[in-house]
């Protein structure tokens, strides 16, 4: 009895260690997986932390050559030619503005007190320009002293102090390079086609023309501004832009009352006129020659002030 005692006994013992080491294993198994599965959710979650951090990070700088624009050029006119500084040298279209500050190149012809008249080939009578005057106008009590504004830009081709029969005058060169394509074409069609030098009834000196004009190989609009107020704010060979003050409006030389005498002249590119003067006993030989040159040759020919600036108008 006690053998069999002692023989359930032990079998008890041994039955209860194989349980319980299988309850361990068991226990061990189940937290291994759960660690695994702790492991797991916390990968999980790691990544889809760090996503938008990745999207949320300093953007990659890419190294490119920055892009320098030019600044703003000066104009400015140089060889009667209009060029851009810090740039190729280039001609640029001229603009017409107003010749009486104050006024918009429409309203001229309400203020024309005397319009342009020709006469014929070689003639200094009729009216070779245009005059602008007028005693009220607007807000504007009289017409002396306005200032005068160059229409164009160009080089100031003559300036002439006080001497008949322009008094206080300014000439402004504009090559046909730097004036609008259709002006510069219907320029060319007004030139004349006859025989230069005209011939002349005006007492002239003999003088040599210092090209052939049927070869003419450019082609300027020459712009006088006449009866000036006082010296011209210009020098020859000077630069002017379209609208800059070249003077006031006056009534020196042959003239009756305050009033702007514009005249419009096609010619030969690069004339300079330093004298010019006629109908007086102290004109010099030099100053009769240039008159007689610009005023009746037909190398620098005449055409009508306010008939280009309509067209100018019409066109631009």
């Amino acid at each position: 009895m006690n053998k069999n005692y002692m023989r359930n006994k032990f079998a008890v013992i041994i039955l209860f260690i194989l349980l319980w080491g299988s309850v361990l294993t068991s226990c061990k198994t189940i937290s291994i997986e759960k660690h695994m599965n702790l492991n797991e959710n916390i990968e999980s979650t790691s990544t889809l932390k760090t996503e938008p951090i990745q999207n949320h990070s300093s953007p990659t700088i890419t190294q490119t050559s920055p892009t320098i624009l030019p600044g703003p050029v000066t104009p400015s006119v140089e060889k009667n030619e209009l060029v851009f500084a810090n740039s190729t040298s280039t001609s640029i279209e001229t603009e017409f503005v107003s010749p009486l500050e104050g006024f918009k190149l429409e309203e001229l012809t309400e203020i024309v007190s005397n319009p342009f008249i020709y006469a014929g080939d070689g003639k200094d009578d009729g009216h070779h320009g245009t005059d602008f005057s007028f005693y009220q106008y607007k807000s504007f009590e009289k017409i002396e002293k306005l200032p005068v504004l160059s229409i164009t830009s160009g080089r100031v081709s003559s300036v002439i102090y006080n001497r008949p029969p322009y008094g206080n005058m300014v000439v402004v060169e504009t090559p046909f390079s730097s004036l609008p394509v259709f002006l510069r074409d219907h320029l060319l069609v007004l030139y004349t086609e006859s025989e230069i030098p005209f011939h002349t009834n005006l007492s002239c000196p003999d003088f040599q023309l210092t090209e052939n004009p049927q070869i003419i190989e450019s082609f300027s609009l020459y712009i006088l501004y006449a009866h000036l107020y006082a010296l011209p704010e210009v020098q020859i060979d000077s630069h002017v832009l379209s609208g800059f003050p070249i003077g006031k409006v006056g009534n020196t030389g042959s003239s009756g009352n305050p009033h702007l005498h514009l005249e419009f002249r096609i010619g030969p590119t690069g004339y300079i006129f330093e004298e010019m003067s006629h109908y007086n006993n102290t004109a010099s030989q030099n100053e009769l020659s240039n008159y007689c040159l610009w005023r009746v040759s037909g190398l620098f020919y005449q055409v009508d002030p306010m008939g280009i600036i309509e067209y100018y108008l019409q066109n631009r």
